[in-house]
Formats: C-alpha cells, sequence, structure tokens
C-alpha cells in the first residue's frame, strides 16, 4: 500500500553518483537496517541482501532507481526512488509502501517520512520550480518580488510542486500559521510562499481581489486546481496548519504516477525488452501494474468524494459566517447606541432620530459631512469667514471627525463587483463581512444591513458589467452620498 509519495526538481549537482552516495551514507549510519558497511561497486545491477534488508541499485540510460526493502516486525517497507529527466529537468521521486507479511499482523498508524528526502533538500540540490527554489524554508513576499505572487493567485506561473501561499491575520498581533515550522514539515513536498503583513491590499489590488487574506491560505495544484483554507472553520491554528500538511500530502498520495517516475514501470519497460520470449514472467509483471493501478483508481475516487463533501459543508459554514458577521454588526450597531446615550456632557449636542444606523457612527458622519460642505462654501467670501456661523461649523468640525467607514466600504464594493459579473462564495463572504446580504434570483438582489429602501440589483453575466458599475455607483450615491 502506497503511503508517501513526492516528486521535487533537483539541481544538475544532485548527479547518480552523488545520491548513490547519499544513499549509502545514510544506509551505514542507520542501525534500523542490517547491511553493516554498503560498498556499491559501481555496476549497473547491484543488490545486497542481508537476512530480512534488500538493496537494489539499476542504473539505466533513462533514470537511477533505487529500493530498499525491509521486514520489521511483520511490517514490509518499501522505499523506491528514481532519478531522472523529464522534459529537460531533473526530477527525484520517492514513494514509500507498506504491506503486512501476514493478516495478523497490525499496520502502523504513522511513520517517517524518508530522511534521505530532507537531506536532499537540507543539502541544497533543491532545484528551481518555476519563480520558486526547492527549500525547505518558505519564501516571502515582499514588494520587490509581488509579481511572482500575482502571477501565482492568477494562474499565469506553472510550477511542479504544490505551493501554499499563506497570508497574515486582518490585525498585526494576531499570529499567522507557522509557515516556518510548514516548510521544514513539507520540505521536498511543497512549496510554502508568505506574503508580508503590509501587502494585502497591494496584492489584493494586483489580482482584482481574488488573494486569499486576513488568515487564511490558497492551496494550488498546478495550474487549475486550488484549494482555500479559512482559520475561522478550525479550533486553532495548529489544527490549520495540520489540515494544510495532510490534505496536500494527501493529494500528492492519490495523483497517479508518472511513467517515467514510477519504479515499477521502469523495470517492467526493461523486462519485457530482456523477456520478449517469456510471456509468463510478462504475464505476471502485467497482472501486478493493473492491480496497482485498480489499487489506485480506487482510492482517487474516495479522495474526490471527500474533498467534495469538504466543499459542501465549507460552502454552509460560510454561508452562516456570513450571517454571524451581519448580526454581529447590528450588535455592534446597537451597543454604540446605547453607550452613547449614557453619556450627558454639557458640551455634547444631542439629536432625536428614529432612523436606525446602518454602520457605527452613520448618521454623525451624515452630519458632519453636511456641515462640512456649509463650511466649505462660505471659505471663498471673506465676510462670511469671520462670521459666528463660520466659526462654530470651524470648531465643530475640528473636534468631531468622520470615521471614514462609508468610504471604506464604497471601495471594498468597487473592488468586490468585477468584470466577471459572478459573486462567488468568498465575494458573498466579503460582502457579508461588509454588512450586505446577497438574495440569487435571475439577477444578484444585495441589501445593506436588512434595509431593503437601498437595495440594489446586479446581473450575472460579464457582458453586462458597465451596466453593473452604473448601477453600483447609484448604490453608493444612495446609500453613503456624493
Amino acid at each position: 500500500m502506497l503511503i508517501f509519495s513526492t516528486r521535487l526538481i533537483v539541481n544538475e549537482s544532485l548527479t547518480r553518483d552523488v545520491f548513490i552516495g547519499l544513499i549509502t551514507e545514510w544506509l551505514n549510519n542507520n542501525r534500523n537496517y542490517k547491511f553493516g558497511q554498503v560498498i556499491y561497486d559501481g555496476s549497473a545491477e547491484f543488490t545486497l541482501n542481508v537476512d530480512t534488508d534488500c538493496l537494489e541499485i539499476f542504473t539505466y540510460p533513462e533514470a537511477l532507481t533505487v529500493r530498499l526493502t525491509s521486514n520489521c516486525d511483520g511490517v514490509i517497507w518499501t522505499n523506491d526512488y528514481v532519478l531522472t529527466q523529464v522534459d529537460g529537468r531533473n526530477i527525484l521521486a520517492m514513494q514509500l509502501y507498506s504491506d503486512a507479511a501476514d493478516l495478523s499482523v497490525r499496520m502502523p498508524e504513522s511513520f517517517n517520512k524518508p530522511r534521505i528526502l530532507r537531506q536532499v533538500v537540507q543539502n541544497g540540490y533543491g532545484g528551481m520550480d518555476g519563480d520558486l527554489l526547492v527549500s525547505d524554508v518558505p519564501f516571502m513576499i515582499t514588494q520587490n518580488n509581488v509579481d511572482i505572487a500575482r502571477k501565482l493567485i492568477l494562474r499565469e506561473s506553472e510550477h511542479f510542486m504544490p505551493v501554499i501561499y499563506v497570508t497574515y491575520p486582518r490585525y498585526a498581533i494576531d499570529p499567522p500559521i507557522d509557515f516556518t515550522a510548514m516548510a521544514k514539515n513539507l520540505a521536498g513536498i511543497a512549496h510554502v510562499v508568505v506574503e508580508a503583513k503590509e501587502l494585502a491590499s497591494i496584492v489584493r489590488k494586483e489580482t482584482g481581489g481574488h488573494n486569499p487574506y486576513a488568515g487564511a491560505a490558497d492551496i494550488f495544484y498546478g495550474t487549475y486546481n486550488s484549494y482555500r483554507v479559512i482559520p475561522h472553520n478550525y479550533d486553532s491554528l495548529e489544527a490549520m496548519q495540520s489540515f494544510i500538511e495532510n490534505s496536500v500530502q494527501q493529494k500528492i498520495l492519490m495523483t497517479k504516477i508518472e511513467d517515467e517516475l514510477s519504479w515499477m514501470k521502469i523495470h517492467f519497460t526493461h523486462l519485457q525488452a530482456e523477456n520478449k520470449e517469456d510471456p509468463e514472467l510478462i504475464g505476471l509483471y502485467e497482472k501486478m501494474l493493473k492491480e496497482a493501478e485498480n489499487e489506485g483508481e480506487l482510492k482517487k475516487q474516495h479522495i474526490d468524494e471527500l474533498e467534495s463533501h469538504i466543499k459542501e459543508l465549507e460552502t454552509r459554514i460560510t454561508d452562516l459566517m456570513g450571517k454571524m458577521a451581519q448580526k454581529d454588526s447590528q450588535i455592534q450597531t446597537y451597543k454604540y447606541h446605547f453607550e452613547q446615550s449614557g453619556k450627558a456632557r454639557n458640551a455634547d449636542i444631542r439629536f432625536e432620530a428614529s432612523e436606525r444606523e446602518l454602520y457605527i457612527g452613520e448618521i454623525k458622519d451624515i452630519i458632519l459631512k453636511v456641515l462640512d460642505k456649509e463650511r466649505n462654501s462660505m471659505d471663498s467670501d471673506p465676510n462670511l469667514v469671520i462670521s459666528r456661523k463660520f466659526h462654530v461649523l470651524e470648531n465643530l468640525l475640528n473636534l468631531n471627525t468622520q470615521t471614514g467607514k462609508a468610504e471604506e466600504i464604497s471601495e471594498c464594493l468597487r473592488d468586490i463587483i468585477d468584470k466577471s459579473g459572478n459573486l462567488n462564495v468568498r465575494r458573498k463572504h466579503q460582502l457579508a463581512e461588509l454588512g450586505f446580504e446577497v438574495q440569487i434570483g435571475t439577477h444578484y438582489k444585495i441589501i445593506f444591513n436588512e434595509d431593503e429602501r437601498y437595495a440594489f440589483t446586479l446581473a450575472k453575466t460579464a457582458s453586462e458589467y458597465r451596466s453593473n458599475l452604473n448601477t453600483l455607483k447609484d448604490a453608493v450615491n444612495a446609500l453613503f452620498g456624493r
């Protein structure tokens, strides 16, 4: 049974002789194997059997293959390594299998990844995977290389290994997941890319709002397949980190091993060439290959079903979180009014209003905006700027500031509504955090804090983008004034 699999790009300094040297050095210092001192004689077919341990090294024109087999307490462990070239890139593939010698043997619930993988990366043999180096340290996105983040998020760059894109939480005092430990744990398995906390707004503009944010992480598998992990779906950052690491390894495990990276396929090809006259032997190997492929297909179907179920649950969670965000916004508004009602200073100017505020401080913002417009209209008249009215307005505006919330919400709305006309789950969640409810029909009906007087509708198609922009402009004016 395949329990671990990875493939990574290595640089030219990891030659066949160097890799064999790493293998033999590792075995010579490992007490778990019974080989004693392994001395490789340089032959094209090298086999060493000691008790229940077996080392096989085969060199072919297209690949170096190494298989290490051991029997530990009735569990047969098999390590397969293939060092070859694919599309001009040096690739090292590793697979770990475990099987019980008989049904009475209890299989271990955990295992250690091949130590040789960590050695390869730590010793600097990692190669360039597109614009990312195979390494055991996270790659930091800064102002100098923000284009790497843009290309990754917009699917304009391609990588051989999975890429995990990590963001900081919204507030600087909150820690992100432990991306340094994650890079160590996933060395040679996936890249870990970290967005500096001050770059969130820049990356958002560069990617048209498609970026993860506020502590979320995106996992990219190839160019078209990605998965977003959101912090509030987990009890702790440790749980979120563990989910990411496990899901990446499970995804790779379920990915079909390419023929040129499969120990079994490489040997089968050469056995076919060497044993053309032995149909019984060839038939046996074909049967073994077919069984392995069927087992892999069943695993893939199972993991696809699980992933689909997880996505359904996360969609429901996101919708519930959106509703909670709306309720929280209302609670904060009521709390603000309650606190304000308890204040009774002589200098306060108090107004009675039956209108419910759509965000905390909204009515005060509107009044200050009107007063500011009136004060500005007096600036050009020298007789008015010395009047009592001007002085009072000037004093009020100097001592009272607007929240800026209207401008913030307006800007976020413009970022969320893009040319596609598509409000996916992430964008609906963003709208919910701002206080908007999205009702879906032939069009999107969008309501701000349950006040339907200011509802507006958006088309779902990119062809009506210009109409949507005009609608959005009118909605912002109706909600927040000109």
